[in-house]
């Protein structure tokens, strides 16, 4: 496989004997193994928590993974002394070290909320090998564990060891099921065969030092290595030039991090009561879109159509359990003339089956009327369903099909829905305040107990090297609507300050190209404010005159 400039290098995997597991030490002994670190050294360093958000004030490093040129070690931190625990501080925030992770948005945040201060990290493995190789395929990754293997040439990833640990203990995702019928020979079978059993990375905190210990430091060690022998060799191979721009470009980068940490520990205030106000307006016109659409002439027989055939599928299942079988009257007197014991049991039995009425309701039928409301629900014309829709508009009412999915499939997205009339306007407002609520839905779900959101960022996120949103909502792509936007304000007693770059690529490309054109808008003696898309605008017959004014 291809890497672009990166070269695979051939890094053997450390032994278990080679990583410094380090519990219940002395200061002074902390104290002489940090001071075999070389000043002004590479030093890598990897943390193990007990959650994964470091705005959370429940979740704090378990332990951290230091390797440089001359060893590895692991700091159980949980066994330390405060004593102890200082000495690795000082360390940590000693400006005489620079400080490399893989993936520092992390890391970086986890120790920054420990300890007040952002460290001196001068680079990010996580980010120089999405920006040293981000040409991209299907499948692509850029995670530690995979750099483990396809960089470094190591046979086994380095979380082999750990992870049956945690599935022999039963720190699995079906834990349930799992533990309470396999037992650990049979759950790490399964797990080596490939099975269903899935590790529970989220508290692998619970594994012993031991353990927790070698896979933080063969973390540590492998990105040292992938620094030392992969991404930095790759940056020098670079041109000179270019070498000057990349670095650069990377200082910036983890600026651009320290800063993203900031504001993710910091959070941001949201307005619950103008995001309340802007949740019932939404709510409001999404219930009155929808009802005029049902009620539209040209597609509401269809619906009824269309529902009167679910709702027929609705089968009921027999109400009552059958009854016992009465037979056949017996005679009533023996053949001596005497009342007869048969008849009288019969008679009894008879008078119980009466009393049962038409019989017990069965649990089947229960459970079925129980999930009728919602039967009947799903029985409805979706409004959201893209292939009912396409039923509606293309089997039903026969619009032309002009806009196709990427798997040519005919749309019934927002690129389609202005070509199907009145109806499919309608449908095109319900689509936009539904993805508004969802946004609404979203934010309520980031917020803590302050109502302040911690922004969470994958970094680099995409193919591009650009900033990619995480955590189930994207910051960097709220909804321009004036209602939400006033939620997120500043906080009581404080001022909110926006800076806005206008014409942001316009201007890069300018510097970039030199194109002569351009450098007339964006140029050095470009008038002031210049912008071309008002320049363009400006030459439309009916605003044109208005913004030359």
């Amino acid at each position: 496989m291809s890497y672009a400039l990166l070269k695979p290098a051939k890094v053997s995997k450390l032994h278990k004997s080679d990583v410094y597991i380090l519990t219940n030490i002395k200061p002074a002994t902390l104290r002489d193994i940090l001071s075999r670190v070389p000043v002004y050294s590479i030093v890598a360093v990897d943390t193990e928590t007990n959650g994964t958000q470091a705005a959370d004030t429940d979740v704090y490093p378990v332990g951290i993974g230091i390797s440089h040129a001359h060893e590895t070690i692991y700091v159980d931190l949980d066994s330390q002394s405060d004593e102890t625990l200082d000495v690795l501080r000082q360390f940590l925030l000693s400006p005489n070290y620079n400080f490399i992770g893989h993936n520092i948005f992390f890391d970086g945040a986890i120790l920054q909320a420990q300890l007040g201060t952002w460290m001196n990290w001068t680079a990010c493995t996580y980010g120089l090998f999405r920006q040293l190789a981000n040409e991209g395929w299907v499948g692509q990754k850029y995670g530690l564990k995979q750099a483990q293997l396809d960089l470094l040439g190591w046979d086994t990833r380095g979380d082999v060891e750990l992870d049956e640990w945690l599935v022999a203990a039963g720190v699995v995702k079906n834990y349930e099921h799992v533990f309470s019928k396999w037992s650990a020979e049979e759950r790490l079978a399964d797990f080596r065969a490939g099975g269903s059993i899935r590790v529970d990375k989220s508290r692998m905190s619970l594994a012993p030092p031991n353990i927790l210990g070698y896979y933080c430091g063969l973390d540590a060690y492998s990105t040292y290595k992938l620094y030392t022998e992969v991404l930095l060799p790759a940056i020098q191979r670079l041109p000179a030039k270019f070498q000057e721009v990349f670095t650069w470009y990377h200082s910036l980068f983890i600026t651009n991090v320290e800063l993203l940490v900031q504001q993710q520990l910091r959070g941001v205030y949201v307005d619950v009561g103008q995001l309340s106000q802007f949740e019932t307006k939404t709510r409001i016109l999404i219930d009155d879109y929808s009802g005029q659409f049902r009620r539209h002439p040209e597609v509401a027989s269809f619906l009824l159509e269309w529902e009167q055939k679910k709702m027929a599928e609705i089968t009921e299942p027999t109400k009552y359990k059958k009854l016992p079988v009465l037979g056949e009257a017996p005679a009533e007197f023996t053949k001596a003339g005497k009342p007869s014991k048969s008849y009288a049991a019969w008679l009894e039995k008879k008078k119980k089956i009466e009393q049962l009425g038409p019989g017990e309701v069965s649990q089947v039928w229960l459970n079925w009327a129980a999930s009728l409301p919602e039967k009947q629900e799903k029985a409805k014309f979706n409004l959201h369903s893209g292939s009912q829709r396409s039923w509606l508009f293309y089997e039903k009412l026969n619009k032309p099909v002009k806009v196709f999915t990427k798997s040519d499939k005919p749309a019934t997205d927002k690129k389609a829905l202005p070509g199907f009339g009145e109806a499919g306007l309608l449908l095109a407002k319900l689509d936009k305040q539904t993805k508004l609520l969802g946004f609404v839905e979203a934010l309520r779900g980031q917020l803590d107990g302050d109502n302040l959101a911690h922004p969470r960022f994958n970094t680099p996120g995409t193919f591009t090297g650009r900033l990619g949103g995480s955590g189930g909502f994207n910051w960097q792509n709220l909804p321009k609507s004036g209602g939400f936007m006033k939620a997120i304000s500043a906080r009581p007693g404080m001022a909110w300050v926006s800076l806005d770059f206008a014409s942001l690529e316009n201007y890069v490309l300018c510097e970039l190209s030199r194109d002569p054109s351009l450098l007339k808008l964006y140029g050095p003696n470009a008038p002031e404010f210049q912008d071309a898309y008002l320049f363009n605008a400006s030459q439309l017959p009916i605003i044109g005159p208005k913004i030359r004014a």
